[in-house]
């Protein structure tokens, strides 16, 4: 992947990342001020969506985000399959669903509780309805890593996330391929395995102390306690 870099010369930087941990904090602190990335990590995809290996992420509730949302095609000639990627633990309060079903493929709508629309604004459809996925430790560690700590950060285990797919809309496979689609798109970083990687143009600001907060927010306990909750079902 380092070589990758080297072919584009001067039009960008990386800078490499520890390990899993360090790739997870970091994205999470650059998804948690308002950026979006890519994560391309592991085995390529099969299917038409993106599971945890070539997908764009944003944490969907920022103006920014939102802007980014309503231009995101441009660059991106077949962008497909906009939807919500949250941890398994967290997907019963931001769904109707029941506690601990797994929901892995990104390929059915659920109904969003209602309280929680707003935060998802963008992304739902007129009836408040998202097209979502599950992930759990066991299915992609890597992935759940990534939404474990945004929920650190943010107490919300859930992220935007659609397909990364190459010019001609094939889903993006090589690293060479990745980088210039991510060259020629409106996104800010690409995470390639363990490389943080940014356009020469760009400034990659230092790490920032940010208060970690595990514990659900308020909206999604209302979810979870207010009337029509599983909890009183």
């Amino acid at each position: 992947m380092t070589a990758a870099c080297k072919e584009f010369g001067t039009r960008l930087k990386s800078t490499p990342l520890q390990n899993l941990d360090h790739c997870c904090s970091e994205a999470a602190r650059l998804l948690t001020e308002g950026k979006t990335i890519v994560w391309y990590r592991g085995r390529m995809e099969f299917g038409p969506f993106a599971l945890g290996h070539r997908n764009i992420l944003a944490i969907p509730r920022s103006s920014r985000v939102q802007r980014w949302l309503g231009k995101v095609g441009s660059g991106l000639e077949a962008f497909v399959s906009v939807g919500a990627v949250v941890s398994a633990e967290q997907a019963h309060l931001w769904a109707d669903l029941p506690a601990g079903i797994q929901l892995p493929y990104m390929n059915i709508t659920v109904p969003v509780r209602k309280p929680l629309w707003n935060l998802l604004s963008g992304l739902i459809d007129s009836q408040g309805k998202i097209r979502f996925q599950t992930v759990s430790k066991e299915q992609n560690p890597d992935f759940h890593c990534l939404l474990k700590e945004v929920g650190k950060k943010t107490g919300r285990e859930l992220l935007l996330s659609a397909s990364f797919p190459a010019n001609g809309g094939t889903m993006v496979e090589s690293p060479h391929q990745a980088i210039e689609t991510f060259l020629s798109a409106e996104i800010d970083y690409l995470f390639l395995g363990n490389l943080l990687v940014w356009r020469s143009g760009d400034v990659l600001h230092s790490p920032k102390v940010v208060r970690r907060n595990s514990s659900v927010k308020p909206e999604l306990e209302n979810a979870l306690s207010g009337p029509g909750s599983l909890a009183n079902a």
